[in-house]
């Protein structure tokens, strides 16, 4: 079986950049640096081991503890965390669910701090548990009807209304949603406009500067569609972007840089990242390949922006290393540099 690694990324409270990936150990391994500065890592985090090709996901919470997510070798979700300043914690089983291997968590912070985690469970179904910063986690609790294939990625985002939000793919190819306040029930699963998307299709979800929410997935024909609303209005869309054309299977980053302009990001059919951009009230422009750089086919580009003035972008290269570029938002950034010399399943 071939495995994908995902690089995850997140901000601590130090301004550090931490870059958290399952090595061919199993392990869990991370890597920081400063904004500017050289990287250091890659070192373990605890002793837990994990199957090739499982997903680490991350969040800080409001209490600034890095808090990380992926699912074990016994199908139950486990936590490590780290809180501000002291050391790693974990990792712990949070009881009630189990998942097949290559699940992937998804984790959000609502409007009220708490923590939400959505996987896809055994029943295709979309399971929750959350849990207040330092609480002890509640659930696992179904979310509606809604049926979902086995290793769908499931889209997550709070809104400024403080709406939550599901987006995933339904196994008839529609793009569906549920919705739900803190507190509240789960509405839906209601379906996104008209697109109709391949089975294992990954739709990315971003909530710009101004609040509007933006949907992003390859379609049938290879190109990049989007969707979008504001919180509370119907879904417009889906509206192809631009003329560029990615294999099936491909996910597309996207990120709002520090301009508040939407940027995309995803590996072509030749191996290099292509990136698409849209300043604010402007129409997209791109589709424009990143120098230097060619990357395997379904190798997911994981986007990030620093606390500074500069987007980052991690991907695992052919050879298994970590590769990093960052530039000023809107500029053409330098050529792929490895991060130090680990080697990750490509």
């Amino acid at each position: 079986m071939s495995y994908k690694t995902i690089v995850a990324a997140v901000l601590n409270g130090a301004g550090e950049t931490n870059l958290f990936a399952v090595g061919q150990t199993g392990l869990v391994y991370t890597a920081w640096a400063q904004p500017g500065g050289p990287w250091l890592g890659w070192t373990p985090v605890l002793g837990e081991v994990f199957q090739q090709g499982t997903t680490v996901s991350t969040l800080i919470d409001a209490s600034g503890t890095v808090n990380l997510f992926a699912v074990g070798q016994d199908g139950r979700v486990r936590a490590a965390w780290q809180p501000f300043g002291g050391t790693w914690q974990g990792w712990s089983p949070i009881a009630g669910g189990v998942f097949r291997q290559g699940t992937i968590v998804t984790v959000v912070s609502d409007a009220d701090s708490i923590r939400n985690l959505f996987a896809v469970g055994e029943d295709g179904r979309v399971w929750t548990a959350s849990s207040a910063p330092n609480g002890a986690w509640e659930g696992w609790a179904s979310i509606g009807g809604g049926v979902f294939a086995q290793g769908s990625a499931i889209a997550a985002l709070a809104d400024i209304s403080g709406l939550r939000n599901l987006f995933a793919v339904a196994t008839d190819g529609h793009v569906c949603t549920a919705w739900s306040r803190p507190g509240a029930a789960w509405q839906g699963w209601a379906e996104v406009s008209t697109g109709a998307f391949t089975q294992g299709a990954t739709v990315t979800a971003l909530m710009d500067f101004d609040g509007l929410r933006n949907l992003f997935a390859v379609g049938e024909d290879g190109r990049v569609y989007s969707a979008w609303s504001q919180p509370g209005q119907a879904w417009q869309g889906w509206a192809h972007i631009l003329n560029g054309v990615f294999n099936q299977g491909t996910t597309v980053a996207a990120l709002v840089d520090g301009a508040g302009a939407r940027n995309l990001f995803a590996v072509g059919e030749d191996g290099r990242v292509y990136t698409a951009r849209a300043a604010k009230g402007e129409p997209w422009r791109g589709w424009t390949a990143l120098p230097g750089g060619v990357f395997s086919q379904g190798v997911p580009v994981t986007p990030f922006f620093d606390n500074g003035t500069e987007t980052n972008l991690f991907a695992v290269g052919e050879n298994g290393l970590v590769y990093a570029t960052r530039a000023p938002a809107g500029q053409s950034p330098p050529p792929w540099a490895p991060v130090l010399n680990q080697v990750f399943a490509h």
